[in-house]
């Protein structure tokens, strides 16, 4: 579909070390992008998990 290019940051938990939906997988992105959450949306891929 090559939609990556569409955004900023993708974080994975694979990537963080830790089970989603660790709160640690989010703060490491915000500090990333050098931005609050009020700035973000989070897309999961898991209705009930996520």
């Amino acid at each position: 579909m090559g939609v990556s290019d569409l955004f900023f940051i993708v974080e994975t938990s694979i990537q963080n070390g830790m089970r989603k939906t660790h709160p640690t997988i989010s703060y490491d992105t915000l500090l990333k992008l050098g931005t609050d959450a009020c700035s973000c949306i989070y897309i999961g891929n898991n209705y009930t998990d996520d």
